[in-house]
């Protein structure tokens, strides 16, 4: 089990030690008054009614601090959103994790780059076991990330910074290299390598979404870039990432092999990128046959919300059964 809030958790516990102390520690102020006198009291505490009344309050006492710290504990766990318990929800292979990075060769300006950025900034609030990424030429703007809300709003901010003053220096700054020019491949493969562990498999479906030119480097350029079309497709191979791509501009006959070689879909530049991204996300990777079906949800506070419930229905019950 992982928390995703260990604040919470840790607040929770230092809240809980202080409250305890603070029991132990102040004086409790006994109320002064005239007790009654009682005669033969040894032998009243002799009874055997009055041994089980007296073993009867000192159970239900333990039980109660028992439970109260069942309750608080459980909700501290689900308050810190824990990952990786057992949960009811189980999931079909649509809802299967996904990892899915959205791979920019084109600048924001681009209207296939503006459309897609807006696609996703209206779907991705609707995610629920899916992360998802933004990769420029040389930077990550956006990590793989479960905060749609932090997803969408940087989708947002760049399509709409685009609209208003061109391109966004912040997306992929020009830089000129004495020995090297980037190609397609460099920008596929720093893609790539946005998946934790990209050169394993992984439980998670991966797939990339591509949407740029077919090629970057100039007509003649002799500078050399790091990677080749074999190397991409090795590392899309080892991390058995399915690859798509959305053509804005001639070439890229490598993409297009490497989409159907690893099970992606491929369009042309003169298609239309909202229907085209809406068939791409009707064709998700394929679950692996390794890995259960049946995977645990993002997040899964099913377990200690149902402790804590079981135990406020048991102690809502107890002073009945104390009765009888």
């Amino acid at each position: 089990m992982e928390l995703t809030w260990w604040v919470v958790a840790i607040a929770g516990t230092l809240g809980l030690a202080i409250c305890v102390a603070a029991g132990l520690l102040k004086p409790v102020r006994t109320e002064r008054r005239r007790m009654r006198l009682l005669a033969n009291v040894d032998r009243l505490t002799r009874l055997p009614e009055y041994r089980r009344a007296a073993r009867i309050r000192t159970l239900s006492a333990v039980a109660a601090v028992v439970l109260l710290a069942v309750v608080f504990g459980a909700a501290v766990v689900a308050a810190a959103r824990p990952t990786g318990l057992p949960s009811t929800a189980r999931q079909s292979e649509g809802a299967a994790p996904e990892d899915i990075m959205l791979c920019m060769g084109g600048q924001p300006s681009d209207p296939a780059v503006r459309a897609t950025l807006r696609f996703f900034a209206e779907r991705v609030t609707g995610f629920t076991t899916q992360r998802i990424g933004l990769t420029t030429a040389d930077r990550r703007i956006v990590p793989l990330t479960r905060d749609y809300q932090y997803a969408a709003a940087q989708f947002n901010e760049f399509g709409a910074a685009s609209e208003r003053s061109g391109d966004d220096a912040r997306w992929a700054p020009a830089v000129s290299y004495v020995n090297y020019a980037g190609g397609i491949e460099d920008v596929m493969a720093m893609c790539v390598t946005g998946f934790p562990e990209f050169d394993q498999k992984a439980a998670q479906r991966r797939s990339i979404i591509y949407v740029g030119p077919g090629s970057r480097r100039a007509p003649g350029e002799t500078r050399p870039a790091l990677f080749d079309a074999d190397a991409v497709r090795g590392l899309a191979g080892a991390g058995d990432v399915q690859v798509n791509v959305l053509m804005t501009g001639p070439g890229g006959e490598a993409l297009g092999t490497l989409a159907r070689e690893t099970g992606g879909m491929s369009f042309p530049a003169n298609s239309t990128t909202a229907a085209d991204l809406t068939e791409i996300r009707d064709n998700p990777p394929p679950q692996t046959a390794s890995v259960d079906t049946t995977v645990s949800s993002v997040e899964t506070p099913d377990l200690p919300l149902a402790l804590a419930l079981v135990a406020l229905a048991v102690l809502a019950m107890s002073p009945v059964v104390v009765r009888r």
